[in-house]
């Protein structure tokens, strides 16, 4: 839970990706790579507010698409090594929050949860014992953040329990037509009302659960800020939003599912290194506004891991970009500015254009200008942005001194060829002669001969050449006779 209470985002994967996204795959990558000795994230340790967080990671790896994966593996590792000392006795009615997550945690990873962990806990049989035959209620709190999870995880599992514990949850719901869940004091909580949408979404087709799914909805809608989800408390972070992400998805609004995960990505650690973008934390999710702008240091990790953590989820319903870049396929002259066109990438998704004389960075689809490149040459252009690398071509003329030849003598008024040589495939080219001018380009070998009638008057006429740019010239003469 974002307020730091050690609940962590639920995230079934009845709609799993079929393949990550760059910002998931990303995200991930990070994360594992900062699990620690104890095979925990950051902020996540056994005694921590968000050891439930770690539980989130694989989650949201299945969810995004990634499993199997390194970082599946890495992560189930440490909850098999610890998860007993989380839940502590599975028979205690005060752990049962616990015991449910965990539960869903192997029965959505792959798992067993009659035999989860290294100490071989049976999590199914002790869930199921802790929720009420009669009222459906998880243990002996009346609390939805709790309930959640035993609705979760007795849906994977299967288990005739399952509809008992729905009820019990769509009655924990807060009055009123647009409330949502929270702590039973009569005011929703974004958290709690995204976990419980979450995991009545199986059961959508039942008219008393839609209606409460809806009026989640609302409610979450409500506190949709820009995209992110805004606590009351803690304002918009990345763990409220990457909840609501998935609530919004299940409960079928994909518009606002993709808007928090625009936010989401938004508050991405983005490299680019083709423009000297190197943050030591690429792929981290900032918590919130001020953290993303204060910049991801090793001491944030503590926060960083879990929200990245609990964020994750969201990104699998991140609108795909279809990033292009193109340019004049014409000759451009060597330090020109050159407009590029970049195409296919959301409105907020950083890149780079790298190729002309200095790298630019690009936010979002447009027109972007570089320096064309010294030198002739056919140069490459590089649209980077996270995951993905395109390509174009930019044909650079540089200045130079081009090669003419002429007969030594001419009659007058007869035709003389002119020939021109050093120039570009196809580039075009101008002949003048005494006032009469000849256009033409060049072949593919870089040669053109332009056939002119020679002055009408005796003594030196002189031959002018200008190619595709007025940097690019030659000169000759010849005797007319």
């Amino acid at each position: 839970m974002a307020s730091g209470l050690g609940l962590a985002v639920p995230a079934p994967v009845a709609h799993a990706a079929d393949t990550p996204a760059p910002e998931a795959a990303a995200a991930a990558n990070w994360l594992a790579g900062v699990i620690g000795d104890d095979g925990l994230i950051p902020g996540g340790g056994v005694n921590g507010f968000f050891y439930a967080a770690n539980l989130d990671f694989g989650v949201g790896l299945v969810q995004t698409g990634q499993a199997p994966s390194a970082a599946l593996t890495k992560i189930v590792d440490g909850v098999d090594a610890t998860v007993a000392s989380y839940v502590g006795d599975p028979a205690a009615p005060a752990n049962a929050g616990k015991l449910a997550q965990a539960a869903y945690f192997y029965a959505v990873t792959g798992g067993d949860p009659k035999a989860a962990g290294d100490s071989v806990l049976d999590l199914e049989t002790a869930l199921e014992a802790q929720v009420d035959d009669t009222t459906g209620q998880l243990g002996n709190i009346d609390y939805a953040g709790n309930q959640v999870w035993a609705v979760l995880a007795l849906t994977q599992l299967g288990s005739d329990e399952a509809e008992k514990a729905r009820d019990f949850l769509v009655g924990q719901r807060e009055t009123g037509d647009a409330a949502g869940w929270g702590f039973g004091d009569g005011t929703s909580n974004p958290d709690i009302t995204s976990w419980a949408v979450q995991a009545l979404a199986t059961w959508s087709w039942n008219t008393r659960v839609h209606t409460a799914m809806e009026a989640g909805v609302a409610y979450l809608k409500s506190v949709q800020v820009g995209g992110g989800i805004e606590d009351p408390y803690l304002g918009v972070n990345a763990n409220s939003t990457g909840a609501a992400a998935h609530a919004f998805a299940e409960a079928g609004h994909p518009a606002e599912a993709a808007a928090a995960a625009t936010w989401i990505a938004e508050h991405q650690v983005v490299a680019l290194p083709r423009c000297g973008v190197t943050p030591t934390h690429a792929g981290a999710i900032a918590y919130d506004d001020a953290t993303l702008a204060g910049g991801i240091g090793d001491d944030d990790l503590d926060q960083t891991a879990p929200a990245t953590a609990q964020a994750l989820v969201g990104l699998a319903y991140l609108p795909r970009s279809a990033p292009t870049v193109s340019a004049t396929t014409s000759y451009v002259a060597a330090g020109a500015n050159v407009a590029v066109k970049v195409a296919g990438l959301r409105a907020t998704q950083p890149a780079c254009v790298s190729g002309g004389a200095t790298p630019v960075k690009k936010t979002g689809p447009g027109a972007v200008t570089i320096k064309a490149p010294a030198g002739t040459a056919t140069r490459t252009l590089t649209l980077t942005t996270l995951g993905v690398t395109r390509t174009t071509t930019l044909k650079v003329l540089a200045a130079t001194k081009l090669a003419v030849k002429a007969p030594l003598s001419a009659r007058r008024g007869t035709t003389v060829a002119i020939t021109v040589s050093r120039l570009a495939p196809g580039e075009k080219v101008t002949v003048t002669v005494g006032g009469v001018r000849v256009v033409g380009k060049a072949t593919s070998a870089g040669t053109y001969v332009a056939r002119l009638t020679a002055p009408r008057r005796a003594g030196t006429a002189k031959v002018v050449v200008v190619g595709q740019f007025v940097n690019r010239t030659g000169t000759t003469t010849f005797r007319v006779r």
